[in-house]
């Protein structure tokens, strides 16, 4: 018998509610009915152009982040196999990534790729909704092409190595991994909100919220302009305002969003997600300045597993939560720290991460602890408190320096609103970017006594801005 795929999720929310709104973006509100119609019509298409090329597999190249979204329930729907690959705009990159394929049926927006890739006209496959097809999608219409081997969500990441790298990650995996976590109540947040996915989804991070929010029944907001500041602009129109409860996205959009958070008016607003980096606690006061009592969830994961590693969510009135921690590592894995000498680190010693569980990519890891490449701890109560990754660790005058540590503490200077730290030569640079004049021994001033005199900056540069990849991460020196 087939394993339930993630299709499922969808499937049982088109049964309960097939007029209800799934998706909402830019001028687009489709319920779930007519979503469905969507995806299964571009599945068929998709179907057809992998037939003519031998292929099982789909390489999606997709900018529009609504035409992504499509892409990867049309591939769910028809159980083919996809492969995520960001937002490449280099032709020749982009043909090298094909080369190690054969015949790859690549679907791509990016004009620049168009002549390398399948052109389809997406707008062309929505002009028929709007209203024909609602609450009339017949279950047995779907189009299952089931396989002997199981079908796969394939990554192009930099994983734990920093060197890039397929990672595939059956559907059957993700299915496993989300259910059991709403089983053990983990992800109740998720159920029947109207959720702003702001990371891309061609992002682990993205992907998984998409799937988790689609499990609880929600509706997905996706921000047109995929650019750092698109997802707020989004907030700031009124259409999106009045309708968002939840918002996900990584650290550098929070904390985008909380130099203008005073401007928006989320009358609904009752939860923040963060993930794909450390908590900035300054982010946090300031959410909870404007918007008093919402909840919030901190998750760590990665790219090799299909859900969070662990979770903890912060609920009012957050007296006795400790901020730094990410949560207990959730039933799914297990988690050791490794410390300096390849021991088992006691508690509350920092060390690096490893990992191990089922529910991981099989062909990266086959069942035994790996590691993470990042550092962090267990505290008193047995939750996971993330440091910093490995790479990033700056060696400057003897002692070893969280660059993300000294990053969190000067944006909570008021004037700063990016910055960078790295090492040059044997000075330590810090890189602002800065809303008003500053004087540079104000920002020194305003670090002494928060960091060690070690950590102190030698140079403060201010600059037009920080280089960042497209999930919003600094891009280091």
């Amino acid at each position: 018998m087939r394993k339930a795929h993630p299709e499922e999720f969808f499937l049982k929310h088109l049964t309960e509610k097939p007029a209800d709104i799934y998706l909402r973006g830019g001028t687009t509100a489709l319920s779930w009915a007519d979503y469905y119609t969507l995806a299964t019509r571009l599945g068929k298409v998709f179907l057809a152009s992998c037939k003519q090329k031998n292929q099982t597999t789909l390489y999606v190249n997709i900018e529009d982040s609504e035409y992504l979204m499509c892409a990867i329930w049309a591939c769910l729907f028809t159980n083919m196999d996809i492969v995520l690959v960001p937002g490449i705009t280099d032709t020749d990159k982009m043909l090298e990534i094909l080369e190690t394929t054969d015949n790859a049926c690549l679907v791509s927006d990016i004009p620049a790729l168009q002549k390398q890739s399948e052109h389809i006209d997406f707008s062309n496959l929505s002009k028929s909704m709007g209203g024909n097809d609602s609450g009339h999608v017949r279950m047995e219409e779907s189009i299952k092409k089931i396989k002997d081997s199981p079908t796969m969500f394939n990554f192009f990441s930099s994983g734990t190595t920093g060197n890039p790298k397929w990672i595939p990650i059956s559907f059957g995996l993700y299915e496993e991994a989300i259910t059991t976590l709403h089983k053990e109540g983990l992800l109740a947040y998720t159920e029947n909100q109207e959720v702003l996915i702001t990371s891309p989804l061609f992002h682990a991070y993205g992907m998984i919220c998409l799937l988790e929010y689609t499990y609880g029944g929600s509706t997905v907001i996706l921000p047109k302009e995929r650019s750092f500041i698109g997802p707020v602009k989004e907030l700031l129109k009124t259409t999106t305002a009045n309708k968002v409860t939840a918002i996900e996205g990584v650290p550098h959009f929070h904390h985008q969003l909380g130099l203008v958070l005073k401007k928006t008016k989320l009358t609904r607003l009752r939860h923040i997600g963060f993930g794909g980096g450390a908590l900035n606690t300054a982010v946090v006061s300031n959410y909870r300045e404007h918007y008093p009592g919402l909840s919030y969830s901190v998750r760590y994961g990665m790219t090799e597993t299909p859900s969070v590693i662990s979770i903890k969510l912060f609920t009012p009135p957050y007296d006795q939560h400790d901020w730094k921690s990410c949560g207990k590592v959730v039933s799914l894995y297990q988690v050791r720290i490794i410390d300096s000498t390849g021991q088992i680190a006691k508690k509350g010693e920092e060390g690096e991460i490893q990992i191990s569980g089922k529910c991981i990519a099989k062909k990266v890891v086959a069942g035994r602890f790996f590691a993470t490449g990042d550092m962090g701890y267990l505290n008193e109560s047995e939750e996971l408190v993330i440091t910093g990754r490995i790479s990033s660790f700056i060696k400057h005058n003897g002692f070893r320096i969280s660059p993300e540590l000294l990053e969190t503490t000067l944006l909570r200077y008021n004037a700063v609103t990016d910055c960078r730290v790295f090492s040059d030569a044997d000075r330590l640079v810090a890189e602002l970017v800065v809303s008003q004049e500053v004087d540079k021994e104000d920002v020194i001033s305003f670090l002494a006594g928060k960091i060690p005199d070690y950590a102190m900056p030698n140079t403060i540069k201010f600059v037009a801005g920080i280089p960042r990849t497209k999930s919003g991460k600094i891009k280091r020196v």
